[in-house]
């Protein structure tokens, strides 16, 4: 026989879209070809599901791993101040997201927020004005 009859079908009607695949009708075949495709897929999505779980663990471990600060990373940052004031030490191992998350500026919807900013530095400007007088102060107290 120089042919064989099989069945086709088309995504599209109408049109200059058509392209047709064949489908398979036999039973024998389709009883094979469902207990591979099922079997395929099976160990796919199996596959699937590991990678993204190892995906996942590798992501949060360096999400964790960026949150922490380190002292010895952080080499550069090692000037008189921050050895003075003990900050690498204080903030080594720590998580920073919380700390980034405190030290933002407030948002537009947090009113009493954006006055509290405003409070404090009103209180350092003042504090700060204060400071050209107070060697007149300490004079004063001490006679």
């Amino acid at each position: 026989m120089l042919y064989t009859g099989v069945k086709v079908q088309t995504f599209f009607k109408t049109g200059g879209l058509q392209r047709y695949f064949i489908v398979h009708t036999s039973q024998s075949s389709s009883t094979t070809t469902t207990t591979t495709t099922t079997t395929t897929t099976t160990q796919t999505a199996d596959t699937v599901k590991e990678t993204l779980a190892e995906w996942d663990a590798t992501k949060q471990a360096h999400k964790e791993k960026a949150q922490i600060m380190d002292a010895e990373v952080a080499k550069t940052d090692k000037t008189g101040w921050f050895k003075r004031t003990g900050w690498l030490e204080h903030f080594a191992g720590r998580n920073l997201i919380h700390l980034a998350h405190q030290t933002r500026l407030p948002d537009r919807n947090e009113v009493k927020l954006q006055r509290a900013a405003k409070l404090v530095e009103l209180l350092v400007e003042q504090s700060v004005q204060g400071l050209s007088t107070l060697r007149y102060m300490h004079i004063w107290n001490v006679r």
